[in-house]
């Protein structure tokens, strides 16, 4: 056993030479301290002890938090579009060969362990989709429709807003984070009546994107009322 012994017995010691041996097998273990003088045979003066040993701490954590990966890694461009409440980032585990399945995992997890209630995938495979089953995180497929934008804009908008109505936290995530996912969410803040003026709403836009939008994402915003 290894008792714990506290800095005050040192200090006791301090202008004396001290040795000490351990008996006991108890949850109380007894430490004898045999100091020397010049003069004295050694051994002498024994003064025992007893320091009892601390409690061992065992960790608060549930089971499947624990380990290195256990809170998982932030996803790729990760970005907030509305603070705690719905956000953005790039397809989880990266985009074509730079895709890794450990890592996918880690951003998933991270995900789920960050609050998140459900993944809105706006990429056209299925990808990652058995990934969230796997690890427990709800998600709903959502590809983006070219051929029918203003049909399917309604409906996602419609989906987000009841979403967070009823206080879920969403990602919305495509491939990357480019025009087109920048420009669905721009236009979510102008469809939802966040930011009315419609330069404004591009303006706010190309502030969280950190760069200027292109004509898609700009239209997509100067055509959210129509939406609603």
């Amino acid at each position: 056993p290894r008792p714990l012994v506290g800095c005050w017995l040192l200090r006791a010691a301090s202008a004396q030479r001290a040795s000490w041996r351990v008996t006991g097998e108890s949850s109380v273990t007894t430490v004898d301290w045999c100091f020397s003088r010049p003069g004295l045979p050694t051994g002498s003066l024994p003064t025992r002890h007893a320091v009892a040993r601390p409690p061992r701490i065992r960790p608060l954590m549930p089971p499947r938090l624990r380990g290195k990966w256990a809170l998982g890694i932030t996803p790729r461009n990760f970005t907030w579009i509305l603070k705690d409440k719905l956000a953005i980032c790039e397809r989880p585990g990266g985009v074509g060969d730079s895709h890794r399945r450990v890592r996918r995992q880690e951003e998933i997890i991270w995900l789920r362990e960050n609050g998140f209630g459900c993944v809105l995938s706006i990429i056209a495979a299925p990808h990652n989709l058995h990934n969230y089953d796997e690890l427990q995180l709800p998600y709903r497929h959502r590809p983006f429709n070219s051929e029918h934008t203003d049909q399917y804009l309604k409906a996602l908008y419609a989906e987000i807003r009841d979403l967070l109505r009823h206080g879920t936290k969403v990602l919305v995530h495509g491939d990357e984070v480019g025009d087109r996912i920048l420009g669905i969410m721009g236009g979510y803040i102008r469809w939802a009546g966040l930011v009315e003026e419609p330069t404004k709403a591009i303006q706010v836009t190309e502030r969280l994107a950190g760069r200027p939008l292109d004509p898609f994402a700009r239209e997509i915003i100067l055509r959210a009322h129509e939406l609603r």
